[in-house]
């Protein structure tokens, strides 16, 4: 046995990090560049801290930084099919062993979901964690999470705002309210208004006690949303009212009210006025949004948090804006960790009709916009679905491939999968996000 020095470890240990990807060159090291990860990269980050290490002592010669990128590569989990706690944890190292870094789980129990099997049914409707604030199924987050760390694996907790109506249901004045085009009148709607301050005070409690475990973030649900006729309540109107100087109108909103072969009562177009009034709930949302996340640092300030996004975000931002109040250039502004675009391939070539070629130029299309709005690869988390949900099969391996191989062209981003099927073989394309290490070198 033999030892090196500092300045020999780390001349040894670069040709080892050079000969781990066919992308480092033999020419001069640029001053940035990125390389892909062998399978054994926990091998690798701690080859990475002996460089750090060595550096510190190399003061004649370049000074090389090198830092994993953190991009996510999650799994989202609506339901684990565990039986108890053991088998919970061999599914999440399988995970692991696959290339995953973060577990997406879902902590609240709607109205007709099925329940978690290791959990034990306190309530049909409610979270599951410890809160004097909403029904409680069963408290089993701090065992989810501790599990998770065991095995080198992040957890987002996934919670609901509008939707997290869980015992306060009937609450006066605590409900949403939409037009309701065919009687010109004002109607209740699903979920909570979010415009009511008590509303906003019951999801921060709601949210504090959430903030107490040890999670290392929060993805918000796709229920941050409000349709082209939500968010009518009497304190919206108020609010927009000290906000534009008039009540909203809903008359000038929506031009050409028509009644579709379905039944459904559409708009033909919209108003100027309209246009207003979207990007003022837009920004009422993202604020509610905000509140939660800066109580919640407020007890743990190392949380992150990622916000849903339909794909009409980045696809046809106008749309997005009238149809679901979202705005994603606006949220970019708002300053979240992960920006999550629900690019379900399947589901968006069945609702525009297109075929695969037209799909793959869609999809990509989907990624460039995220990437170019975002700013941030890293940051933007893109959702693939490999579960048809019409059939509940199992999507094909090569077509899951074919979607990931589009993001790969477009430059890369964080990725979650969705929904966790734990007969899927994950490690057949793991080699496909690897998070890639970032090498930098400057000269003192």
């Amino acid at each position: 046995m033999f030892f090196l020095s500092r300045p020999f470890l780390f001349i040894y240990l670069m040709f080892m990090l050079a000969g781990c990807s066919h992308e480092i060159k033999k020419t001069a090291l640029p001053v940035e560049k990125e390389i892909s990860l062998p399978q054994d990269h926990e091998r690798l980050e701690g080859m990475l801290e002996v460089i750090d290490e060595a550096t510190e002592e190399l003061p004649d010669l370049p000074v090389f930084k090198l830092t994993m990128k953190k991009r996510t590569i999650a799994m989202q989990v609506l339901l684990f099919q565990s039986e108890n706690l053991n088998e919970l944890e061999e599914r999440i190292w399988s995970l692991k062993k696959a290339g995953f870094n973060t577990l997406i789980v879902r902590v609240f129990q709607n109205k007709g979901d099925r329940h978690y099997r290791f959990a034990r049914k306190g309530s049909e409707t409610g979270v599951y964690f410890k809160t004097d604030h909403a029904p409680v199924v069963d408290d089993i987050l701090g065992q989810v999470a501790e599990i998770s760390h065991r095995n080198g694996i992040d957890i987002f907790a996934w919670v609901t705002t509008r939707y997290a109506d869980y015992g306060v249901e009937d609450k006066p004045g605590w409900q949403a309210v939409s037009y309701d085009l065919k009687s010109k009148g004002f109607t209740k709607a699903k979920g909570l208004n979010l415009f009511n301050r008590d509303v906003k005070n019951h999801l921060l409690s709601l949210y504090r006690d959430l903030a107490r475990y040890d999670i290392d973030g929060v993805l918000f649900q796709d229920d941050l949303v409000l349709r082209h006729n939500e968010g009518f309540s009497k304190d919206a109107r108020q609010g927009f009212a000290s906000y534009g100087g008039k009540m909203p109108d809903p008359e000038k909103f929506y031009k050409g009210i028509y009644e579709g072969s379905d039944g459904k009562y559409r708009a033909s177009s919209y108003g100027d006025e309209f246009w207003q009034w979207c990007k003022w709930k837009n920004a009422s949302l993202l604020s509610v949004a905000r509140e939660i996340k800066n109580e919640m640092k407020m007890i743990n300030p190392d949380l992150k948090f990622a916000i849903n996004f339909m794909y009409e975000a980045p696809l046809s931002p106008r749309n997005a804006l009238a149809w679901l109040s979202q705005d994603l250039e606006a949220a970019v502004k708002a300053d979240f960790d992960l920006y999550a675009v629900m690019a379900y391939h399947r589901q968006i070539s069945k609702e525009l009709q297109l075929e695969k070629e037209e799909l793959d130029k869609v999809m990509g299309q989907i990624v460039e916009n995220t990437l170019n709005t975002v700013g941030d690869a890293d940051k933007t988390l893109i959702k693939l679905q490999i579960a048809d949900w019409e059939t509940g099969k199992i999507i094909p391996i090569q077509e899951i491939k074919r979607i990931l191989e589009i993001i790969k062209k477009k430059g890369g981003s964080s990725i979650a999968f969705v929904p966790y099927r734990r007969e899927f073989d994950y490690s057949k394309f793991s080699y496909l996000f690897n998070p890639p290490v970032r090498i930098s070198a400057n000269k003192n």
